[in-house]
């Protein structure tokens, strides 16, 4: 396996499998860096550990809707031929968010992303294959 770094900047272009329209919607995809990740994975899982004495065992607790919530905040970085009813093509808006130990970091204002709501199961999964290395990858 060839080792190659993730280029922060990347974006990569992604389809909905079920967008049938004539005129696809083009999801831009970016990286998530190192401390933005393990913020968001950090802020929606957590664990208690046994007690030992009770017999109790521990438990891991995940919030898996606001994890891909979270994930598409971070990392959708616009979008292309998403239109209104009225066919006005819609813009997405961002704002800055300071999140401690990673930094100023650009997010999808919450009007953005009520607008891919239907769609956060599918694009936070795209967004971890993005930043994850595959087999195709690990064979190179």
């Amino acid at each position: 396996m060839t080792v190659r770094p993730f280029l922060l900047h990347d974006v990569r272009e992604y389809v909905s499998k079920g967008d049938t329209g004539e005129t696809k919607t083009v999801f831009l995809i970016g990286m998530l860096d190192a401390p933005l990740h393990a913020h968001v994975e950090d802020t929606v899982s957590s664990w208690s550990p046994s007690d030992g004495a009770s017999g109790e065992q521990g438990s891991i607790s995940l919030r898996a809707n606001r994890r891909n919530m979270e994930l598409v905040r971070y990392g959708l970085k616009g979008w292309r031929n998403f239109f209104n009813p009225d066919g006005t093509e819609i813009e997405p808006k961002f704002e800055n968010v300071f999140i401690p130990g990673a930094g100023s970091r650009q997010a999808l204002k919450t009007e953005s992303l009520n607008l891919v709501k239907l769609y956060i199961p599918e694009l936070a999964e795209e967004i971890i294959r993005q930043n994850t290395i595959g087999e195709a990858d690990r064979k190179n």
